[in-house]
């Protein structure tokens, strides 16, 4: 679909499809016949769940740091038999 374009952390596509699903939904509880427009709300907020979890996946994950262990020469002495 070409390139995302980000405001505010989230695409432009992604507040389109939620905006153009609330104006539908509103539009279908307005008219006598709204099952079209309930459709179309459903189906746009889909679509948006849709790019949200795309973009997410094509975003990955960011490899996590590894701690490691400290060395024996760090390690404090137990103290055992102290009591």
């Amino acid at each position: 679909m070409g390139q995302d374009v980000s405001i505010g952390g989230e695409s432009l596509q992604s507040k389109l499809l939620f905006w153009v699903a609330v104006a539908m939904a509103v539009t279908g509880m307005l008219s006598p016949e709204g099952n079209l427009y309930f459709f179309l709300a459903v189906h746009s907020s889909m679509l948006m769940i849709g790019c949200s979890l795309h973009r997410r996946e094509k975003r990955g994950r960011r490899p996590a740091a590894v701690k490691t262990a400290p060395s024996k020469s760090q390690a404090t002495p137990s103290k055992v038999g102290a009591a």
